[in-house]
């Protein structure tokens, strides 16, 4: 609707969902840190681009511990990135309990230790990279050893409700990741994903708390067939 001065008046409505649009950035910043425009990012590595990379280093990280996040997924649009990651720090009891209970049968095992070892054996095993190297915490690579460095940061990790059906009673284990290619000659990033990432079929919390390493491989399963689908995604532009 317009006024009779020609400027644009924005409706009741409009107004509202601007006001709403406006607080769910302010708490998706003020509870993940940011919301940055790499969210739901989708790079292709070109053919060209692949042909000069001979040479890579593989450094994985995790940002946070274990958890499990039920609630968040009987909500609308939760397939969404930006509400994933709003809903991310949103905690429920009903989540802290069930990952009360899981937590003891997570052990020692680290997501991140996992990915970076399945990621370095795919990429060997797609005899591309002549050089695949792991890179430690603070460790920079240099153009005269790497052609370039595949960093994949792990933000949130464990196990959410299965989507659809009862939620609250059946879990998959799950990462999510933002990953990226970048070249060390001109710091270019030439590949990248930010997304959820669900594996195996959704498991009862009872049969995971019963059955002895079920937790664990799971989890593992979840990284192994993630870090493959990273090399492919890769390698097959």
């Amino acid at each position: 609707m317009w006024d009779e001065s020609g400027k644009g008046a924005m409706s009741k409505s409009h107004r509202s969902a601007v006001r709403c649009s406006s607080w769910a950035l302010l708490i998706s910043a003020s509870l993940t840190g940011a919301c940055t425009p790499e969210t739901g990012t989708r790079t292709t590595l070109t053919r060209a681009d692949l042909a000069t990379m001979q040479r890579i280093a593989v450094r994985v990280e995790k940002k946070r511990n274990f958890s499990v996040l039920i609630k968040r997924e009987e909500t609308p649009y939760s397939g969404s990135l930006v509400v994933s990651a709003i809903m991310s720090a949103v905690r429920t009891s009903s989540d802290k309990k069930v990952e009360d209970q899981l937590k003891p049968l997570v052990g020692s095992y680290d997501p991140a230790e996992d990915m970076d070892t399945r990621l370095r054996r795919h990429l060997q095993e797609a005899n591309h990279f002549t050089t695949i190297e792991r890179l430690e915490a603070n460790q920079r690579p240099d153009a005269e050893h790497f052609d370039a460095a595949l960093r994949v940061t792990i933000t949130d990790w464990g196990f959410r409700g299965a989507l659809g059906g009862a939620s609250g009673q059946r879990l998959q284990p799950s990462i999510n990741v933002h990953a990226k290619l970048v070249r060390t000659g001109d710091g270019r990033t030439v590949w990248q994903r930010h997304e959820l990432y669900r594996g195996a079929e959704p498991l009862a919390l009872h049969e995971l708390r019963t059955k002895p390493g079920l937790v664990t491989a799971v989890l593992s399963e979840a990284a192994d067939h993630l870090a493959g689908r990273i090399v492919n995604e890769i390698l097959f532009p």
